[in-house]
């Protein structure tokens, strides 16, 4: 009898040391999924840009209330006016020679020694190319600048003035405030 009871506690503690491991591997199988997804979200938090980007807002409005043309001299002079809610930093100007094309040409400043092809245009007070952000173009204000464009491109047909704003030190465009405009007799 005393046989019987010591393979009848045998086979208890066998049955009972049967549910600790499976409960065991569940426990184990749960940290080990808990990891991974804390590990694949450290890494996606680590590797993707969740910052949002600043954007231009709405109520940025420029217009080019008059212009003439040195067809002569390949000049022009542009009289842009703010009408919108917000001050302008800056615009990137582009011109072509084809009403039905887009304009890519870049105009360059009257202040030929300052100002090389490609660059965008900030407003100061002198009305010329600076690298300096001194006088926005603020609402209602306007300015007058003066533009060189090589005498190759013939006779000016259509110009596009994209403006943007400067947030937290970033050049925001005003995708949306571009205008595009045919130019007259330029």
């Amino acid at each position: 009898m005393l046989d019987r009871i010591k393979e009848k506690s045998k086979r208890n503690i066998w049955i009972n040391k049967r549910g600790v491991s499976l409960m065991v591997s569940y426990v184990l199988l749960i940290v080990i999924a808990l990891s991974l997804s804390i590990g694949i979200y450290a890494w996606l938090k680590a590797t993707s840009n969740v910052e949002s980007t600043p954007s231009c807002p709405k109520g940025v409005f420029i217009i080019i209330s008059d212009y003439s043309c040195d067809t002569v001299n390949s000049k022009i002079e542009l009289s842009l006016k703010n009408k919108g809610t917000h001050s302008i930093n800056g615009y990137i100007i582009r011109v072509s020679n084809d009403v039905e094309s887009l304009p890519i040409g870049i105009l360059r400043t009257d202040d030929s020694s300052t100002s090389p092809y490609g660059e965008d245009i900030y407003f100061e007070d002198s009305g010329h190319y600076n690298l300096e952000y001194e006088s926005p173009l603020n609402p209602g204000d306007e300015k007058t600048m003066k533009f060189l464009y090589p005498s190759k491109w013939g006779v000016l047909e259509k110009i596009q003035i994209e403006p943007y704003r400067l947030i937290d030190n970033d050049r925001v465009l005003c995708e949306q405030a571009a205008i595009t405009q045919e130019l007259v007799n330029c």
